[in-house]
């Protein structure tokens, strides 16, 4: 069995949890605290202040955040803080996935956003979820810096916590915190697996903590680094086109233009493929290189 730390997370689809009544050593769990919906509400799990005083029992405790490109990042962010305010968990993750989301390398920015700012409004610890594909796809672009929770579930039906994980982009051996090794566990020989961990539902998902318990209880008690977002150094430039779309965040959605000869500050850069986009403004992003052809001139 493996030495790694071990435990759930859960939501209100587990029904009840109670670490009194599992089987297996729970050494750290993870609850979902709120999420976005599709249809641009920000809302508490329904189960959250039901389900905390057990979560308040386990020794390492990390809160997440299911979120939606359907609401702004940071109405979902304050929404999460507002929930967690008066409860007390070691770490805090967001929860970055397909269902219900228009996908892009945007998102990833927001995502980006949301991540920051919370680290920067609580001095907590704050992960990255998404699965492999997903990352590969869209997370990597702006999300790679940020501790790593992956969901990679390819070993079915021989599942073990202590089979080699696969790496996504931009992440070199040993560059993950949790791995969600096993998503809703409940077929054999895992039937009412959800009950050894202390949940009542039929299915559960299990994690291990990429280091031992002691190790875990090590990275938890340890310093916090800065927000790995940097600064930005600010530019002059100036739109060298006939007229230059502005979008609210790199290939997201056009909110104006730019008219040719625009004179602008270049807040930040990011580059996605063969585009290095210039954040202008407060969710103002216009391309300013395409495969080699300049649309904004640095002066």
């Amino acid at each position: 069995m493996s030495n790694k730390a071990q435990g759930p997370d859960i939501s209100y689809y587990d029904g009840s949890f109670d670490p009194a009544k599992a089987t297996k050593q729970i050494d750290f769990v993870i609850q979902r605290i709120s999420y976005g919906g599709y249809n641009g509400g920000v809302y508490e799990d329904p189960a959250y202040r039901k389900m905390y005083p057990a979560v308040a029992r386990v020794p390492v405790r990390g809160g997440y955040h299911y979120f939606s490109t359907s609401s702004e990042w940071k109405r979902q962010a304050d929404f999460f803080l507002a929930s967690l305010h008066d409860k007390d968990f070691h770490f805090l993750a967001l929860d970055f996935e397909s269902a219900f989301n228009q996908l892009s390398a945007g998102a990833s920015y927001n995502c980006d956003q949301w991540m920051s700012y919370v680290q920067k409004e609580t001095s907590k610890r704050v992960l990255f979820y998404t699965n492999l594909s997903l990352y590969n796809l869209h997370g990597y672009h702006y999300c790679s810096k940020w501790p790593l929770w992956l969901a990679w579930y390819r070993f079915w039906p021989w599942c073990s916590p202590d089979k080699p994980i696969a790496l996504p982009k931009k992440r070199t051996s040993g560059q993950w915190s949790f791995w969600q090794w096993q998503c809703e566990i409940n077929k054999p020989p895992f039937v009412n697996t959800s009950r050894q961990w202390g949940c009542s539902a039929n299915a559960i998902d299990l994690n291990v903590y990429n280091g031992t318990p002691a190790e875990m209880l090590a990275w938890v008690n340890g310093p916090i680094s800065p927000s790995p977002t940097s600064a930005p150094t600010e530019k002059r430039g100036r739109v060298i086109v006939g007229s230059l779309r502005l979008r609210d965040n790199p290939l997201g959605n056009i909110i104006g233009r730019l008219p040719y000869m625009t004179i602008v500050t270049i807040l930040e850069t990011s580059t996605i493929g063969p585009i290095t986009w210039a954040r202008v403004g407060d969710r103002q992003w216009a391309a300013m290189i395409n495969s080699g052809t300049i649309y904004i001139e640095e002066l």
